[in-house]
């Protein structure tokens, strides 16, 4: 099944053809400095928090377009929004915190709880960036570009519903709960006022607590399966929209597509 990474790494794959086109014997020369030490391939150059250990001085004298650049980035901010994606729901599965205090690991457990359903909205959006982008990189025709751009839109947004039911139906959709609205429906913000019960004396005492010791029972291990479900969902839209342009459209670039 394709996957997110499958996409990028057509990009990259693509992007070099370009460069080769622009410039190929810049292309030759970092090649070449490569091959005299091929452990340097995997030395960082892509982490702007981190000191480079593989420092290339030379510079192209016709760069990638900024249309490039711009997928690029797209890319990699996808590519790590994933990552985050994954992080939380491995952290919702309670493996890491069985040794907490329980009202440790319910505040855990709340953070990761209603940060899922948020991260997944920023994936949503940065899926979407990068169609946007790929589009106006290998297609001249604003009309096309708009109309995939909003076609794709409405393709992740149906999928949403999908990707997230499980979820909302075992109650972690975050975006419409509302705990304190249950306080409400049950009558308890009188007896509440009357014996001096804050939000906090009830956070502390009742609700962290409860939810830690369920976390830490792995009640919410499920999150690791539907965080892939959703991801896999995502590697499925991408693969749809590499085809629909190879199929469909004069590209100015040839585009790559994982069989």
């Amino acid at each position: 099944m394709p996957t997110i990474d499958d996409f990028v790494n057509n990009r990259w794959a693509d992007a070099k053809e370009a460069l080769i086109q622009r410039d190929p014997e810049y292309v030759r020369k970092v090649e070449d400095l490569v091959k005299e030490d091929e452990s340097k391939s995997h030395l960082i150059v892509l982490s702007p928090e981190a000191i480079p250990t593989f420092e290339v001085k030379e510079t192209p004298r016709k760069p990638l377009t900024t249309k490039w650049h711009k997928l690029l980035e797209s890319c990699y901010e996808m590519t790590m929004q994933a990552d985050i994606i994954r992080v939380i729901a491995t952290s919702l599965t309670g493996s890491q915190i069985k040794h907490a205090p329980n009202e440790i690991a319910g505040r855990l457990f709340l953070y990761h709880f209603r940060s899922f359903p948020i991260h997944v909205k920023v994936l949503f959006e940065r899926a979407h960036d990068v169609i946007r982008k790929s589009a106006e990189v290998y297609l001249s025709n604003r009309r096309s570009i708009e109309q995939l751009a909003v076609r794709y839109r409405q393709a992740i947004n149906q999928e949403t519903p999908d990707f997230l039911n499980e979820i909302r139906n075992s109650y972690v959709h975050a975006r419409k709960q509302n705990w304190a609205g249950k306080v409400t429906a049950e009558h308890s913000w009188e007896p509440a006022v009357v014996i001096g019960q804050t939000p906090r004396i009830a956070l502390e005492a009742l609700l962290y607590p409860q939810l830690g010791s369920q976390f830490k029972s792995g009640k919410y291990a499920y999150f690791a399966d539907a965080a892939e479900i959703i991801l896999e969902g995502f590697g499925t839209i991408l693969h749809n929209f590499e085809d629909d342009l190879i199929a469909n459209y004069k590209l100015k670039y040839p585009m790559s597509s994982a069989q």
